[in-house]
């Protein structure tokens, strides 16, 4: 099948059409099937409202169509005009009135023990902050003392709860660390380091650096214990959370480092883990040279020239993921805004994107390899609107299960599989691969984690050593 560019573009802006409708419709039916309440007020008729869980459907309704006409349609899509002109962010209270209001037929006693961790995250959001420590003495009372897995999951639970209130609505963070501490040997060290990690990155990301230091600095100390008695899986998410409380500890002696050397920025993080850690993680080995980018399609075409990462120029080597969810996941989107505010602050760093086939490419029969290629590109510069970007896609390869199942699983492909750490297009998805002007991997950046501020310190540091490189100057 033989397909232009043009008929390319008029298909994806078919297709386009119908993801947007498809969001405005999903979007609107938040709105329009509920009778409960009117947008952008929340008024709820709660006397209908016999059980706990109705309390959490109104939240999830009310919050989730601020989320997505906040995150998805205002920042990262397309106007909120061509929606009714409605300004999600005036709403912003109205998850909190209209779980105060549902939750005020409710007292922690009553809450069955299965619904108490939904329950409690809707006594935070009510800001009912005593009635929530009651809830969770009275879950924990109903749990036998035999079953340390179901308490120790419990308490998780209601910790990490705890910390995503933190720098925002709860007023006593010293109070909820000292609860932290004291929860006995139901909650091992290794959740409750994620806890503290948790903490650490949500008061960075509010610029509270106080209680972003003290948070990453627990982090660190609870390491040896957290890595006693804990999976693979732990281990890596222990090398994780230590390499980004690192950063934040030591974020401007690294980046002064970087202004020096890729290899002076590596040394100092690799050198810093290993003082907490005793080793240094094999997915952390940065400081190399950047593996080549293959791919069966190139937009444009001439970026097949030659090998990308090329030296001579700062690039973010971005992968994307299957496309099965890069127009309604929260959290792609969300980075993916981050990705395009970069692009922009950043016209001379070079953006390239990575991805395979998946034999599909939204309500679309299954297209040939090339069409579905083409219209990701559209996707990326039109929908994504990151228009000065490169994007290589590999044709992909898959096993077919046997009859009646008959399913296509397709394989990793060789560009994911070359960049560290280990894991899926999902694990590395709109991920940010930091390559510096020698073709060298400095760090990967996980914008809704690390945030973006973090990579535009990097990024400066890179660009002013190019500069003063260029200029005569010693790095």
């Amino acid at each position: 099948m033989q397909l232009s560019f043009k008929t390319g573009q008029s298909m994806f802006k078919r297709i386009l059409l119908l993801v947007v409708a498809h969001a405005v419709f999903t979007v609107g039916n938040y709105l329009d099937a509920q009778t409960l309440f009117e947008w952008p007020s929340s008024k709820i008729d709660v006397t209908r409202y016999n059980y706990i869980d109705n309390c959490v459907s109104v939240e999830r309704r009310v919050s989730d169509s601020i989320r997505v006409r906040e995150v998805v349609i205002v920042d990262t899509l397309f106007s909120p005009r061509s929606i009714g002109g409605l300004n999600p962010r005036a709403a912003n209270a109205d998850p909190i009135e209209s779980t105060k209001e549902c939750l005020a037929r409710f007292n922690p006693q009553d809450i069955p023990r299965e619904y108490t961790i939904l329950a409690h995250k809707l006594f935070l959001d009510a800001h009912r902050f005593e009635d929530a420590d009651k809830l969770v003495n009275h879950g924990l009372s109903l749990i036998p003392a035999t079953d340390v897995k179901a308490a120790s999951y419990l308490v998780d639970s209601i910790v990490m709860q705890y910390a995503q209130f933190i720098p925002f609505q709860m007023g006593s963070t010293m109070a909820f660390m000292e609860k932290l501490e004291s929860y006995g040997p139901e909650y091992r060290d290794f959740y409750k380091l994620r806890a503290y990690f948790w903490i650490a990155l949500a008061a960075n990301q509010a610029n509270n650096d106080s209680l972003a230091f003290r948070a990453a600095n627990r982090v660190l100390e609870l390491v040896p214990l957290a890595m006693k008695g804990a999976s693979p899986q732990e281990i890596a998410a222990v090398a994780i959370g230590a390499a980004r409380a690192v950063r934040m500890l030591r974020g401007q002696e690294m980046v002064d480092s970087l202004r020096k050397s890729t290899s002076g920025y590596v040394s100092m993080l690799q050198n810093n883990l290993k003082q907490s850690l005793g080793y240094i993680p094999s997915n952390l080995e940065y400081g190399q040279d950047a593996p080549k980018l293959k791919g069966d399609f190139w937009f444009p075409h001439s970026a097949s020239s030659a090998p990308l990462p090329a030296s001579g120029k700062v690039s973010l080597v971005v992968f994307v993921p299957s496309r099965s969810n890069l127009v309604g996941n929260v959290s792609f989107l969300t980075r993916i805004s981050v990705i395009r505010r970069l692009a922009e602050r950043y016209p001379d760093v070079q953006m390239i994107f990575a991805s395979q086939t998946a034999g599909y490419f939204g309500p679309l029969e299954p297209p040939e390899a090339k069409v579905e290629a083409q219209l990701l590109d559209s996707l990326i510069r039109t929908f994504y609107g990151i228009k000065n970007s490169i994007l290589t896609v590999t044709q992909g390869t898959f096993v077919q299960l046997p009859e009646p199942d008959s399913r296509r699983v397709y394989m990793s492909y060789e560009n994911i599989d070359s960049y560290p750490p280990e894991g899926t297009d999902g694990s590395k998805a709109f991920n940010l691969y930091l390559i510096d002007e020698n073709a060298k991997v400095v760090d990967r950046i996980t914008p809704d984690l690390e945030g973006e501020g973090w990579a535009i310190r990097l990024i400066d540091a890179l660009l002013d050593r190019q500069k003063k490189s260029i200029n005569g100057g010693r790095q």
